[in-house]
């Protein structure tokens, strides 16, 4: 009888374009190979960690990854289960309801009242996004600005809508009531923000938490201009290691084109020091593109920020776990059972590999093996892990 530790992890829906290995990108492949095109992911008895599990038979047990054989009785012989979720994150959304959400400025710079190109079709897309299904694992607060005490730090850092987990009518209930009105007093309004993202970070310290600015101009108003807001941006995501303050990464989405950078827009400058690379910019004048758009990129970031790794567990009293001989599998929501492959170079970006080979503590699934599961909120995945010293029923002596 073998010894094993099970973890049965609930695979969750998640948002982003360009990722780590931890992430998930946007290919469409399911990541689970069908070689033989019977249109179901193959157990093939895969060489290495995480070869088939179900076939009954051990291989040899020569090289790294020797398949156990035969594990059917896992639950049986486990032993311990625990039950965890994959990585999930805090999203801190600080949004520009000023004056200008609600209009739209022609070549003349002549405004004319129109919500319905600018504020409804990026409230229509935040109502979209914080509702998904596909977004369970995040985590996310909201808070406007400018608020009636407009330069307020202390304000902007209690939201409208605090951190709470998605999906969630909250979200679409606020947005539902709110109009945009007033200037745009981002410095107070970003201060406010990181501040909340402290305290979330501080009281979830396993949970990754950045902010999100959504804004469609130039701040203007309480001595805010693109070079104090970039300086907020800067000391969110430096953080301070020496005092515990966590490094929060500061995405912005800019609306319009006066956050456009071929235009002249200076928002690059604020997502670059908040450790975002560049402002993610969002085009006007098509209501349906503007709102497609935004949910393409507000689901972009929600990939990049919740995580496919898993980490492993401590072997039970007295044992040490084999490497050679995890095995990694997955359950759809429509109970078809497959084994993840072993891939320590994500071949076409599918299987799984460990974050560091000679050292493992975490099991991280590759591109399209971690959004075919993201994409299935109701499948599972289950990691077994043989301990040194043990053999599976039905092997050949596979691991040892």
């Amino acid at each position: 009888m073998i010894r094993l530790r099970t973890i049965t992890l609930a695979a969750v829906s998640a948002f982003i374009a360009t990722v780590t290995a931890a992430g998930c990108g946007s290919n469409g492949d399911s990541g689970f190979p069908d070689k033989d095109g019977d249109g179901k992911p193959d157990n093939d008895g895969t060489s290495g960690p995480g070869g088939d599990v179900t076939n009954g038979a051990g291989d040899s047990g020569i090289g790294p990854g020797a398949n156990p054989g035969n594990v059917g009785d896992v639950a049986n012989c486990a032993s311990q289960t625990a039950t965890s979720a994959l990585g999930k994150a805090n999203l801190i959304t600080i949004f520009d309801s000023s004056g200008s959400m609600g209009n739209y400025t022609d070549n003349n710079n002549v405004y004319h009242p129109n919500q319905a190109l600018r504020w409804d079709p990026v409230t229509k897309a935040m109502t979209t996004f914080f509702t998904d299904p596909k977004s369970a694992g995040l985590n996310a607060s909201l808070q406007y600005f400018p608020l009636s005490d407009t330069c307020s730090v202390d304000g902007y850092a209690a939201p409208s809508v605090p951190r709470t987990a998605l999906p969630n009518q909250l979200f679409a209930t606020s947005l539902d009531i709110k109009d945009p009105d007033g200037g745009t007093p981002t410095k107070p309004a970003l201060e406010g923000a990181l501040k909340y993202a402290r305290q979330v970070a501080s009281a979830n310290a396993k949970e990754k938490t950045v902010i999100l600015l959504v804004t469609d101009g130039e701040p203007n108003s309480c001595s805010s201009d693109v070079g104090s807001v970039s300086e907020v941006a800067e000391s969110a995501y430096k953080g301070d290691p020496r005092n515990s303050i966590p490094s929060i990464p500061v995405y912005v989405i800019g609306v319009g084109d006066e956050t456009d950078p071929a235009k002249g827009g200076t928002f690059n400058q604020v997502a670059k020091s908040g450790g975002t690379n560049q402002a993610i910019h969002v085009k006007t004048g098509n209501a349906g593109q503007t709102s497609a758009d935004l949910i393409k990129r507000l689901q972009d970031i929600r990939s990049s920020n919740l995580s496919c790794s898993f980490a492993i567990p401590p072997p039970p009293k007295g044992g040490t776990i084999n490497y050679d001989a995890v095995r990694v599998n997955f359950t759809s929501s429509k109970n078809v059972a497959s084994t993840v492959p072993y891939s320590e170079a994500c071949t076409g970006n599918n299987g799984w590999h460990y974050d560091n080979k000679t050292s493992p503590k975490q099991i991280v699934l590759c591109t399209n093996s971690c959004k075919t599961i993201q994409d299935d909120p109701g499948g599972k995945i289950n990691i077994a892990f043989d301990c040194k010293g043990t053999q599976a029923d039905g092997g050949s002596g596979g691991v040892h």
